[in-house]
């Protein structure tokens, strides 16, 4: 009999303990609806009903916190449009709050009841109300951009970002204006402000599947891969960046760079081939044939890529500077071991062959200097070759163009 008595009593004091948390999330809502809301005794009692265990689970407690802090932003937003003193980032805050409490109340009045079954109270009435509100977070976002409060920008851009994804808004429009397309990309300026690396990715990444400013956030976004040392990232997102946008060098030098830095040169190669396919450029060949040079690969296939870069464009002075140099090397290489054979004949054969070599690289470096006359690169080979093929006079002008440069 006892026993019965201690379960009988431990059952009324969890039905009055639930009766009472419920009744807090009741006066909660009193309070803030009462001719002068008590916004401060709302949020005390609501925010305590969203921790207690006997309210937290209840969708009708995150519908009620999301009333209190939509009300008091539309208290607010009243003010302002009757041109009264308001409270503007307050307002915007309240915004904030109430959009997130009302999120999670979707999520919890679509879930099965006891029986297995969906029926939400409160999914229609809270969709409508997100909608009608839900284009004050872009003007809280501007607002503390102005106000360079980067960090609270930024969760207004980016819960706008978010709610124009969320499968519980579909269908409300969120971010199809494409006069909105730029909000994803403010939100990137905000988390760049902040100088949060993992906030600025996530920003980054979601701008990218929007078509505004998308060089500018591929651009951002390999430099914080780069900077953080997510290196595959940072390539994976520079050949993103290149298929978009095939013209420019950035993500195209960058990932051949990246490639040839961890002498990766199968990729690079692979790579550069795929592009010139695509779309032939005279700088990916160069690209190309300096690849073959620092993997080893035969000297003809880099002097055929400098070659195919001429054949496009003929004014390529880089080019022709890199086929006069495999030349020239021979020649410097062949003069170094002619001076180290003792042999006199040895010695005056193997200087003579270089005269051959450096005959070779004389056109190429003297074209690479007529396309970029004040080049000293190509000036000091080019002086080298006329001193070991007795051009005396052209020596002598070039020596004296290279001693003013050099005074300047």
């Amino acid at each position: 009999m006892k026993k019965f008595k201690l379960i009988s009593i431990l059952l009324i004091v969890g039905f009055c303990t639930l009766f009472a948390q419920k009744k807090a999330v009741s006066e909660a809502k009193s309070a803030a609806t009462q001719d002068k809301p008590d916004y401060k005794t709302a949020e005390s009692l609501i925010k305590e009903a969203l921790i207690n265990d006997e309210t937290k689970n209840d969708v009708k407690t995150w519908y009620t916190a999301g009333f209190i802090f939509n009300k008091k932003f539309e208290d607010e937003r009243n003010k302002k449009l009757i041109k009264l003193s308001f409270d503007e980032p307050g307002m915007y805050r309240s915004l904030l709050e109430g959009f997130n409490y009302w999120f999670k109340c979707i999520e919890i009045d679509k879930l099965p009841n006891e029986k297995g079954k969906v029926k939400p109270k409160y999914e229609s009435e809270l969709r409508d109300k997100i909608k009608e509100n839900v284009n004050e977070l872009i003007n809280g976002g501007a607002y503390f951009y102005d106000q360079k409060d980067y960090k609270s920008a930024y969760k207004l851009f980016n819960f706008y970002n978010q709610a124009s994804v969320n499968p519980n808004l579909k269908g409300l429009g969120i971010g199809e204006d494409p006069n909105l397309q730029m909000i994803p990309y403010y939100a990137c300026l905000s988390a760049l402000k902040m100088e949060n690396d993992s906030v600025s990715i996530s920003a980054l990444e979601f701008a990218k599947t929007k078509n505004y400013e998308r060089y500018l956030v591929y651009n951002f976004l390999t430099s914080i891969y780069h900077k953080t040392n997510q290196n595959d990232k940072y390539n994976e997102t520079l050949k993103e960046g290149y298929a978009l946008f095939p013209d420019s060098i950035y993500f195209a030098g960058n990932l051949i760079n990246s490639y040839i830095n961890t002498k990766d040169f199968e990729n690079a190669s692979k790579f550069l081939l795929e592009s010139i396919k695509r779309k032939p450029n005279d700088n990916l060949y160069i690209a190309l044939g300096e690849v073959y040079q620092e993997s080893g690969k035969p000297e003809e296939l880099a002097k055929s890529a400098f070659e195919e870069a001429i054949k496009l464009n003929p004014s390529n002075h880089t080019a022709y500077f890199y086929i006069g140099r495999m030349s020239f090397n021979k020649a410097v290489e062949l003069s170094n071991k002619a001076y180290e054979t003792k042999d006199k004949k040895k010695q005056a054969a193997l200087l003579e062959k270089t005269k051959g070599f450096y005959r070779e690289a004389l056109p190429s470096f003297q074209k690479a200097l007529e396309l970029s006359p004040n080049s000293i690169e190509y000036m000091n080979p080019l002086r080298s070759i006329y001193y070991n093929l007795n051009m005396m006079k052209d020596f002598d002008v070039l020596d004296k163009k290279i001693s003013a440069f050099q005074k300047k």
